[in-house]
This record gives structure tokens, C-alpha cells and sequence, in this order.
């Protein structure tokens, strides 16, 4: 059963930094357009600061603009997360590990 618990470990370990991502997401994708507006040169620039940001691309594009890439991001998580968080204890116990906390 210790198998079903680090596979049980793994699934949960994907889940939760997907909805992490889900949160954080918007604010990233603020962010990085942020960071690209300065990359252009000498265009106008569309948002200010982060609250503008946001504003801006929800009045534009819709709220869900903020969420473009999401499917990537959350592919990321569930790969890259639910192996890092999942296979802390079996890697902990395969290095001989005694103490289960």
C-alpha cells in the first residue's frame, strides 16, 4: 500500500499546484505583458502598473484574456509539481529513511 500512498501523494501533489496556478495565473499573465511592453522599443505604452494592467486587458480582451496559456501552465504543474512533491518520500526512504515524519 505504500505504492498506492506515494501515487495517491503524486495525484494530490499535481492537483494542488494546478489550482495554485489557477490563482496565480492572471497576475503572471499581468506580469509578463508588463515585461513585453518594455521589449518594444519606442510604442506607447498600454498598461502602467499592474492594476491598470489588468484592467486594461479585461476591458479589451475580456476577463478571459487573463487566463490565455492556462492549459500550458497547467500541464507544467502536473508534471513538473506532482513528480517534485510525490516523490520526495519514496526518494527519502529508497536513501534509507527510518523516521517516517
Amino acid at each position: 500500500t505504500q505504492t498506492k500512498n506515494d501515487l495517491v501523494r503524486m495525484a494530490m501533489a499535481g492537483g494542488a499546484s494546478v489550482i495554485a496556478q489557477g490563482f496565480t495565473h492572471p497576475v503572471e499573465t499581468v506580469k509578463t505583458r508588463l515585461q513585453m511592453q518594455g521589449a518594444a522599443g519606442g510604442a506607447a505604452k498600454a498598461y502602467n502598473n499592474v492594476f491598470t494592467g489588468a484592467s486594461v486587458i479585461v476591458r479589451t480582451e475580456g476577463a478571459a484574456a487573463l487566463y490565455k496559456g492556462m492549459s500550458a501552465a497547467a500541464l507544467r504543474e502536473m508534471s513538473y509539481s506532482s513528480l517534485r512533491f510525490g516523490l520526495y518520500e519514496p526518494i527519502k526512504r529508497a536513501m534509507g529513511e527510518k523516521d517516517p515524519k
